[in-house]
């Protein structure tokens, strides 16, 4: 009574389903109803996609942690050396302040150099994975010009990218 296909065609492929009879789909594919799931192929070329994925991005930020550790370490350098000529320049002690950079770590002092400093105004800034030439900026009084400029070069640890520190004669530091 129902012209050609019309609910019959509907009705039987559900209870094919139910029997779990085979089909052939209108794009030539065949199987069975019950099938169901993913193959084991399938779960494995997604564990894979999933896995290059991930060692991509974790090199990429590790890249990224030594590359900002790196910033840190410039930034603070830059921060100290400012400060200890800007406390030179306000006499704050009526002494002479200065920066000492050791592999790994960064000290601001008070004293005509590191060897002779008063240690308890010494503020002492850690380096992580980051190391540093060894080397030390005093400021004169009152001017806060360094009595020996330079440049201080720092190393990542990780990435063996490197970076530079400039005092010149007039106190200003670049990176």
């Amino acid at each position: 009574r129902l012209a050609r296909g019309g609910y019959c065609r509907a009705w039987c492929r559900i209870a094919d389903l139910r029997s779990g009879r085979r089909y052939q789909s209108p794009l030539g594919m065949s199987g069975s109803y019950q099938e169901r799931g993913f193959t084991l192929f399938e779960a494995m070329l997604v564990v894979a996609v999933l896995g290059i994925l991930f060692g991509a991005s974790y090199t990429a930020y590790d890249q990224l942690q030594y590359r900002h550790r790196l910033d840190l370490a410039l930034i603070s350098s830059q921060e100290l050396l400012r400060r200890a000529a800007l406390l030179s320049m306000a006499g704050e002690g009526d002494s002479r302040w200065g920066v000492s950079f050791a592999v790994d770590s960064l000290t601001l002092f008070k004293g005509e150099s590191y060897a002779t400093r008063d240690g308890s105004y010494d503020e002492v800034v850690e380096l992580d994975f980051v190391e540093a030439t060894p080397s030390e900026y005093v400021f004169e009084k009152l001017t806060g010009r360094p009595l020996e400029p330079g440049t201080t070069d720092f190393t990542s640890v990780g990435s063996g990218e490197t970076a530079s520190v400039r005092v010149n004669e007039k106190g200003n530091v670049t990176v």
